[in-house]
Formats: structure tokens, C-alpha cells, sequence
């Protein structure tokens, strides 16, 4: 095959040019995007009810709910946490699942339960969740600083935040969603306005007013009956009545008729357009503002995406200067960096291929054409990636990345050998055939073994496999191209290359010649590569034992090491930015919360540059944010330098402990897309404690006495502070009412007005409909329970003390249900190999209490599960390589020769990585992976050329020498290249640099191990195996 391509370089060329050229093409049209598509097996309800408190939203509407979705299809998990006015209901489904018909059987159950909910509740809201929610970024808008901005009142600085809000959702963000690249945008912090309707109490009591006296006048002016269709003739017309209010002027000017005098509202009552009560506030800075959440295309590029927003953004600065724009939490740096590190690795790699080829081969033409075949790997997989519907992303990136690794040294192992031959006196053509012919079997075993390795974990269940997909997928296209590219182009253009010794060729000679002879530096004469290996390989024979035992030792000392080491998920990021969790654990409103935070933030303004904060209920239609409650605040907070977070931190913790001892406080870096993808989010150990009689609710006291008994074991995790809230209870007194001769609905319109909750009707202003509220100011609740009155039937005033009773109660500030009812649960981090400890003493505890039962849950559990598929998934892996290797060395002993040098080389990426005070985490084992794929190739192709030399009638001694000495360059430099490349991460303290040296430690701590198991363990194991052999017959 190889000699009939090599006479056709036309057509070769002619072939690949086209590929490439399809690969730029497939380039410009793949979809770019943080993260695959990934459906995500989760539905969320989101169950608003305004006004009612935690255990009546729970009683009345989400147990309801719960049990009918709970007959779901392929329901694996639900659980509800119910606050007061809000609830969210989370339904996991088993993997697989399609999301699609799950998201219409879950809608269909919730109209089937609307029959038996209260009439005033607003549909529950139904979202299925993807990867590709995640918002890009944030774009903060806030009214512009301006020297008249500083001496406008109060309130009208509230009509300029209402405007502001209506002109975000009417302009900003359709025109940011009228971009193709754009999926949505997510608002939160918006303010709208309604009209209240202040009256003077005691003159609507001089005049014998009542509130129902103001509402039935709005309702008599605002009244739209429709229209009537009117035949008059030969003509017809729509004939319409209407009396609608449509502005605050219509409302002050209605006329009431008070025992035959004509008085307008405003004489009576202040009538004014104020901003809607907030349960929730966004500011940006410390200054009100409103947040967008950009969500972007699943297949849209998302450079596209960026360019245009900032022009966009650029455009909105200059066409409205009273409006401040702000980008924040920008998600889209770690792909920056990693398309970054992809180019980097690729540059890097090309000029240490030129170096280190040029070095040992003295010959720039083969760096060259390593280098340009390496690029056409490269561009070729990307039309792959087209084919195989796979985006760039940043998983596939990772695999492209690992697959660059065994792109050069599949290049460098063919042009060395193609290389050796001519050295033998092979004309051009036949060296091209032989030695590509010689080593297309074993890189064929090699890209499988590799493959191998990587395509199993597609296997894993659950979205562990979904994520793994595109990395497994993309690893396996690269080697598969790299491996094309090797046996097909590399020859063919090598042939091109060197088919004539012209004068270039004769100059290239001469100034090679000039490098490393005239300056005397001539390598063979100061580093003699070839006469240190002979060496090494004689002191390795003298003294064989000692060899094999030292390797051994490295076993065991790799087992200790992966003991002691600290193990995590994600190398911890160093970072200038941290998220700050507060629970003041008080029963305080929205406008309490805000002016807490504010104190805070000004206790951290000098180590502030940017700063966020989501107060109390957010407005997301999307879950970007976990539900808070009034009393509940995550604050973002950028510093200049990384420097800075750890002062935050404690200058937080100290505010919080001194001045709000009961509040709580908790910090993590922003999550970043890593994070979303290989962290669940779920704590390690959650005891449930629900009640031993499954028909009683959590009772409160003993649900804390409970918890305040587990604490003093002091377990990790332990503190759980169950957030109780306190509740005031009004009781009416139905026998005074009667007693009285008072309306049950006088009374309650006057508690709601007080309350600022009586909504009268509603303002329609074209599109805008503004709700009308009557509300009082004059008292708190406490006084008017005292002092206040309401007006009986017989136009008497009654105080209301005489009517209603106080009563308190106390009760879970969050109700947590799943499939088996109620539950509280507490948090606990133990080691996984503290786990059975921590759940025997909660247990015991509980069991003490005689009334309580325990269920367990947590990611140890989920984990143990994902590990024991892993532990299967690596049997499958290193049988499949055993395979692989049987059938590559027609032998069952050889593959244990290459697969016994594994532990070792891991063992000394082991030890690098302990000595430089890394981790064992994702990214140091993916170093692990690739090096394990380099060093399985070098030993593959030198144990395939002692057999070859075997064969052809050398000795057992002889041939390990000889193919040692033939193998001796491809795995110097195939190592120096690797080793070389990693070297700059070391040193670099730039974003990502944290993620990038746990990989370089490990793949160079392996390969200078695995480098010298190749060179001399293997060829030693070799000889112990076959010493009472003599020659391979054919």
C-alpha cells in the first residue's frame, strides 16, 4: 500500500488538500460553546403562592403536587423545599430518559391537580434543565452617575429605576435576543410601579368613608363592558363601553357623591405612582441595579457571540449615556484559555519537534514536514468533529489536547524510522516503504491501546458518560487521523522531501555541517546518547536483581504515596474573586437584608473592585441561583489581586460573628463550567430525619434537640443550625364579630390595607397594567392591633383589640419533602472512610430519641456507585489492551511486559507530584493518561523490533541490543519533546496555571520513569522470559 501511494503523490496530496481544506471550512461552521449540549435528566416546578407561609403553601399545594408527579414515568428522585410564598419541586429521571416527553407527562399531571388546588394560585412553571443554560455572562445595567442624579428626591429616583426597568425588558433585551447566537436572557432586579392609594383616615371618618367606599368607586370608573356590533343600514360598526382609568390623573379625579356633595378622590386620599413592593433586589456595586443572564444557542460559535455583545454593548453606551452597562461573572475566559492552550501545546510542540528532531537528526526538512503532517492532524480531526455532530467545546478541546501528545510521536516514530533506513543505504523509495511498513502494525496496536483506554468511559451511566463523550470521542478521532496521516501523507511527502539531493539539499548540508561542526559543538562528541545507552544497558544485565528489585520498590511506594497524597476533584483555582453565602438566620424583610449587606460591602470597599449581590427571592426564570429567602444574600466579590480573597474572608467572618452571632456564612470560588460539570453540588453525608409515625408533620423541638445532640459529637460538618421561623397568628373572634354587627371582609380589607396588600383593580395603560393597591400608612401592625378600629354596620367604630387575638407559633424556616414525605436534613463531610462511623452514631442518636427515624443520602453514596463502574470500566480497559497486545506480539506472555511497566510509571508520577506539593485531581491523571499512551507506544514498537530482529536470525542478547539501539532516538525524543513542552507550565502564573502544573508534574514525573522502564526494564523482562529461547522461527 505505502509503495503505491508513494508513486502517486498527486493524488495523495490532491486527496489531503481537500480534507483540509474541508477541515477549515468544518472549523468556521462547528458551534463553539462552554460545554456540550447535554440533557440534563431534570425537571424543576416552580410554585409561586403570594401571601401564604411555608406550611400552608407545603399543606394546601405542594404535597398535592408532589404525589401526583411522583406516578411520573422513569422517575428516579424528587424533593421539594418549600419557603414561604415559594416552593421548587427538583424530579430527577434516570438517565436516558427523554427529557422532552418527560417535560409534557410532568406538565400534564400539574393540570390534572390543578382541579384540587386554590383557585387563586398561579400555574406552577415547569423547566427542564440543560448544560446550555448556563449564562454566559451577566450584564448589569444601573441609572449613570450625573451631577442631577445626586438632587433628585427619593421617589424620583424610584420612577428613574421603574423606567430604567421597563426600558431593560423592552429594548436591551430584545434587541440582545434579536441576535441569532443569543437563546435568551434572564432578568432579575427589575422594579415595577403601581399606584397607591394613600387616605386620610379621619377624614373619610368625618365623612363616613370606608375603604370599601374608595374601592367600589374605582371599581364603578373602571369598567371595560366590550363592545356591541351594530347594523345600521347598509352599514355596520362595533360600538364600545368603556370607562377605563389609564393614569394616575383619572384615578385622582374620580368623583364620589358623599351625602349629596361632589368630592374627587384626591380630596380624601394622596394618590401617587410608586415602585411595586420588592422580595427581592439585585445591586450591582452597592447601587440598585438590573442583572441580565445571557444564555447562549446550543449551536451557535460563541466567539460570534461575544464580539457582537460587546459591539452591542459599545452601541448602548453611546446611544444611551444615562445608563450604565457592566459585564460580570464572564464564563467565557476558561474556553479563551483553553482554545489558548490548544494553540499553545501546538506551537510549543511544533518548535521543540523542530528543536529536538533538528538536534538529533541534524536535519531541518524532517522537523519541518513532522510539524506541517502534525497541523494537518489537527485540521483533519476538526472535520471529523463536524461529521460526528461533536462542538468545540471544552471537553472536546481536552481530548484534542491529549490526542496532540501521541499526534508528534506517532510523526516522529515514522520519519525516524524511515530516517534509519536511509542511514542503512536504503534508496529514498524503499526506506519509505520498509520503514513506514515496519511500524504500521504496532502504532495500528498502539492508537487502539490508547483508544481503548479513553472510549469505555462513553459506558459510564448517567451523566458521568454524557460528559465524557465528547472527550472520549475526540481523543479517538485524533489518533485515528494522526495514525492516517502517519502511514499515508508522512511517507509520501518524506518521499517528496528527499527524493533528490539538489543543491538546496547540498547547501543544507554544508550550513548543517557549519552548525555542528565548525563550532564544534557536535553531540555526538559532547552527549553520546547512543554509548551512555549501551552502558546503561550493560549495568542493567550486570546487575539484574538489584534492577528488578529497585523497580519493584516503586510499586509499594507508589501504593503509600497515593495514600498519603491529597486527593481532590478540581485543582483549587487561585482566584480574585470569591461568591459569599449569608443566612442571618433572622426573620427580617428584603429592605433589612439590603441594608445589612450594604454595611458589609462597606467593610470590604478596599479590597472590593467589583461586587454583586443577589438579595432575598430572585426574579430568574431559570434556577442560575439557588432560591433565597428574605433573609438570605449571595454576594459576588471581585479583588485586583488574588491576594485580596483570603482578607475578605476574614473581614467578612469577623462582621458577621461580632455584630450577627446567630447568622451564617459560608465561601466558594464561582463556579466554573468544571465545576458545573464534574461536581453534583450534593454534600457528602445528609441524615434525613423525618418522624417514626409517617402521618405526623416534623415536629420543630424535637427536630433541634435532635440536632443540638449531634453537635456535640463534634463530627465534621456538625453545627447544622435548623432555620426555625417565628409566625404571628391572628385569630378572628367569629362570636364578636356577630356580637358587633362586623363584616368579616371589613375587617380583613382593613388588615390588608394596613399591610399594604388590598390590590383594588388594575390600571390599564395601553400595554401596561398597573395594579391599584389601598394602603395605610398611619400605623404598624402592632398599634393598629391596639389603637386601630374598623367601621360595623351601623357605621360605629369598634376597636379592632376587641375582634382579633394574638398567638405565636414557630416552624421550619424550609420544608424538605421527597418521595417518603417531610424531612429535615443535616449535613455532614466525613472521609469516605469515615462514613459507616458517622452513620452508626447518628443512628444511635436518633434511635435514643424514640420518636425519630433516619434515611441517608449524599454524594459518598453516588460516588461508591460511580467507582464501582469506573473499577469495572478499567477491568474492561486493561483486558482490552491485553487483547490488543496478544494479538499485536502473537504471544500471551509480551502484553504483561508492556502492562507491568504501568504501575511504575504511574508511581513515579506519584512521586513527582507528592515531592512538588500537588494533588491527585482530574487534571493530574489526565497527565497520567497521556503519558501512560506515549510510554505504551515506545515500548510496543521496541519489543516489535526485537521480535522482527529475532527473527531474521539474531541472537536473544543481540537483538535487545540492536533494537534498543534502533528504538534509542524515537524514545529520546519522543520524551524530550513531551518532558520539554510541560516545562513553561511550571513556571507560568497566568489564569488556568493552577490547572495546568498537577498535569505537567505528573506527565513529567512519568515520562522520566517510564522513559528508562522502556529503555531497560522492559528489554531485562524480556530476556528473564525468553532466556532458554534462542531464535524466532518465521
Amino acid at each position: 500500500m505505502v509503495r503505491f501511494l508513494i508513486y502517486r503523490p498527486i493524488a495523495v496530496c490532491m486527496v489531503f488538500i481537500a480534507a483540509v481544506v474541508m477541515g477549515i471550512v468544518a472549523y468556521r461552521t462547528l458551534p463553539v460553546s462552554l460545554m456540550p449540549d447535554i440533557p440534563i435528566p431534570v425537571v424543576t416546578v416552580n410554585i409561586s403562592y403570594r401571601n401564604s407561609s411555608a406550611r400552608e403553601l407545603e399543606n394546601a399545594v405542594v404535597k398535592p403536587v408532589r404525589v401526583q408527579l411522583m406516578q411520573v414515568s422513569h422517575l428516579n428522585d424528587i424533593k421539594s423545599e418549600t419557603r414561604d410564598g415559594q416552593s421548587l419541586i427538583t424530579l430527577r429521571f434516570d438517565y436516558g430518559t427523554n427529557i422532552n416527553y418527560a417535560f409534557i407527562e410532568v406538565n400534564e399531571k400539574i393540570d390534572g391537580a390543578m382541579n384540587v388546588l386554590p383557585r387563586d394560585l398561579e400555574r406552577p412553571r415547569v423547566i427542564k434543565a440543560s448544560a446550555s443554560d448556563i449564562p454566559v455572562f451577566y450584564l448589569n445595567l444601573s441609572p449613570g452617575e450625573t451631577d442631577s442624579a445626586s438632587l433628585l428626591s427619593e421617589q424620583e429616583r424610584n420612577l428613574r429605576f421603574i423606567e430604567l426597568s421597563e426600558f431593560a425588558g423592552s429594548v436591551i433585551r430584545r434587541r440582545i435576543e434579536q441576535l441569532p447566537e443569543v437563546a435568551m436572557v434572564d432578568m432579575s432586579g427589575m422594579v415595577s410601579p403601581q399606584l397607591t392609594i394613600e387616605p386620610d383616615i379621619r377624614k373619610m371618618q368625618s365623612l363616613g368613608l370606608t375603604i370599601s367606599s374608595i374601592e367600589d368607586a374605582l371599581s364603578r370608573n373602571n369598567v371595560n363592558a366590550g363592545s356591541i356590533l351594530v347594523r345600521d343600514g347598509y352599514y355596520q360598526y362595533n360600538v364600545m363601553f368603556s370607562s377605563s382609568l389609564r393614569n394616575s390623573e383619572d384615578v385622582k379625579n374620580i368623583i364620589l357623591n358623599v351625602s349629596g356633595k361632589i368630592l374627587k378622590l384626591k380630596d380624601i386620599a394622596e394618590v401617587t405612582v410608586v415602585p411595586r413592593e420588592q422580595t427581592g433586589m439585585f445591586e450591582a456595586d452597592g447601587k440598585p441595579a438590573i442583572t441580565m443572564a445571557v444564555i447562549k444557542q446550543a449551536d451557535a460559535r460563541l466567539a460570534d457571540m461575544k464580539d457582537k455583545i460587546k459591539a452591542l454593548v459599545r452601541q448602548f453606551e453611546t446611544d444611551y449615556a444615562g445608563v450604565h452597562f457592566d459585564v460580570s461573572q464572564d464564563q467565557t475566559q476558561l474556553l479563551d484559555y483553553s482554545i489558548s492552550n490548544l494553540k499553545q501545546n501546538l506551537g510549543q510542540g511544533l518548535l521543540l519537534v523542530i528543536l529536538v528532531v533538528f538536534i538529533f537528526l541534524k536535519d531541518l526538512r524532517l522537523p519541518l514536514l513532522i510539524g506541517f503532517s502534525l497541523m494537518v492532524s489537527v485540521i483533519i480531526s476538526l472535520l471529523f468533529f463536524s461529521l460526528m455532530n461533536l462542538s468545540i467545546n471544552i471537553l472536546s478541546l481536552a481530548g484534542l489536547i491529549l490526542a496532540v501528545g501521541n499526534m508528534m510521536d506517532n510523526s516522529i516514530v515514522v520519519t525516524d524510522n524511515i530516517s534509519q533506513y536511509r542511514e542503512r543505504n536504503y534508496p529514498v523509495d524503499d526506506a519509505c516503504v520498509a520503514g513506514t511498513g515496519e511500524v504500521m502494525i504496532p502504532q495500528l496496536s498502539s492508537m487502539l491501546v490508547n483508544i481503548a483506554v479513553f472510549l469505555p468511559l462513553i459506558f459510564l451511566s448517567g451523566i458521568a458518560g454524557a460528559i465524557m463523550y465528547d472527550e472520549a470521542i475526540a481523543v479517538a478521532i485524533g489518533l485515528s487521523v494522526s495514525y492516517l496521516v502517519g502511514i499515508t501523507f508522512m511517507p509520501v511527502i518524506y518521499r517528496m522531501a528527499y527524493r533528490r539531493a539538489d543543491l538546496a539539499g547540498t547547501r543544507l548540508s554544508l550550513l548543517k555541517e557549519k552548525i555542528f561542526g565548525k563550532s564544534g559543538l557536535k553531540l555526538n562528541k559532547i552527549i553520546d546518547i547512543e554509548n551512555i545507552y549501551l552502558k546503561g544497558l550493560d549495568f542493567t544485565f550486570r546487575y539484574k536483581k538489584l534492577n528488578i528489585l529497585f523497580y519493584i520498590l516503586m510499586i509499594p511506594l507508589g501504593i503509600l504515596i497515593l495514600i498519603l497524597i491529597e486527593k481532590e476533584k478540581m485543582p483549587v483555582l487561585t482566584q480574585n474573586e470569591v461568591i459569599l453565602n449569608i443566612e442571618w438566620n433572622e426573620n427580617i424583610n428584603v429592605t433589612e437584608n439590603r441594608s445589612r449587606v450594604n454595611t458589609l460591602l462597606g467593610i470590604l470597599k478596599s479590597e472590593t473592585v467589583q461586587s454583586n449581590s443577589f438579595i432575598g427571592p430572585q426574579q430568574f426564570v431559570l434556577g442560575h441561583n439557588k432560591y433565597l429567602s428574605s433573609s438570605e444574600a449571595v454576594i459576588y466579590i471581585k479583588s485586583d489581586i488574588p491576594d485580596k480573597i483570603a482578607l475578605t474572608e476574614r473581614k467578612a467572618k469577623d462582621f458577621l460573628s461580632k455584630n450577627f452571632p446567630e447568622s451564617r456564612i459560608g465561601f466558594e470560588p464561582p463556579v466554573s463550567i468544571f465545576e458545573k460539570l464534574f461536581s453534583s453540588g450534593e454534600p457528602p453525608l445528609v441524615a434525613e430525619l423525618t418522624m417514626k409515625n409517617p402521618g405526623l408533620e416534623p415536629d420543630p423541638a424535637i427536630m433541634l434537640s435532635a440536632a443540638v445532640k449531634l453537635d456535640s459529637f463534634k463530627l465534621k460538618g456538625s453545627g447544622n443550625r435548623i432555620p426555625l421561623q417565628d409566625q404571628l397568628v391572628l385569630v378572628a373572634d367569629m362570636e364578636k364579630l356577630l356580637i358587633y354587627d362586623v363584616s368579616y371582609e371589613v375587617l380583613l380589607k382593613e388588615l390588608r390595607t394596613m399591610l399594604k396588600e388590598n390590590t383594588a383593580g388594575t390600571l390599564r395603560s395601553f400595554s401596561q397594567f398597573m395594579p391599584i393597591v389601598i394602603s395605610d400608612n398611619s400605623l404598624n401592625l402592632n398599634a393598629f392591633l391596639e389603637t386601630g378600629s374598623v367601621i360595623n354596620n351601623n357605621n360605629e367604630n369598634i376597636p379592632v383589640r376587641d375582634l382579633v387575638s394574638r398567638a405565636g407559633s414557630r416552624d421550619f424556616k424550609t420544608i424538605t419533602a421527597g418521595k417518603n414525605g417531610e424531612f429535615v436534613p443535616l449535613v455532614f463531610m466525613p472521609e469516605a472512610n469515615e462514613k459507616d462511623r458517622y452513620m452508626e452514631q447518628i443512628k444511635e442518636t436518633v434511635n435514643k430519641s424514640g420518636s425519630l427515624d433516619v434515611r441517608f443520602s449524599g454524594s459518598l453514596f453516588s460516588n461508591m456507585v460511580l467507582l464501582k463502574e469506573i473499577g469495572v470500566l478499567l477491568v474492561i480497559s486493561v483486558l482490552l489492551l491485553y487483547f490488543i497486545l496478544a494479538a499485536q506480539f502473537e504471544s500471551l506472555s509480551q502484553p504483561l511486559l508492556v502492562l507491568m511497566e504501568l504501575p511504575i510509571d504511574i508511581a513515579g508520577a506519584l512521586v513527582v507530584l507528592y515531592i512538588s506539593g500537588q494533588s491527585l485531581n482530574l487534571m493530574s491523571a489526565m497527565g497520567m493518561v497521556i503519558m501512560s499512551g506515549i510510554i505504551i507506544t515506545d515500548s510496543i514498537l521496541k519489543l516489535d523490533v526485537i521480535n522482527h530482529l529475532r527473527k531474521e536470525g539474531y541472537s536473544l542478547i543481540d537483538a535487545i541490543r540492536t533494537g534498543g539501539h534502533r528504538r534509542l532516538r524515537a524514545i529520546i525524543m519522543t520524551s524530550l519533546t513531551s518532558i520539554l513542552a510541560m516545562l513553561p507550565l511550571l513556571f507560568t502564573n497566568d489564569m488556568g496555571s493552577e490547572l495546568q502544573k498537577p498535569f505537567s508534574y505528573a506527565l513529567i514525573g512519568g515520562m522520566v520513569v517510564g522513559t528508562f522502564v522502556s529503555l531497560y526494564l522492559v528489554p531485562l523482562t524480556y530476556w528473564f522470559i525468553y532466556r532458554k529461547e534462542g531464535i524466532i522461527k518465521n
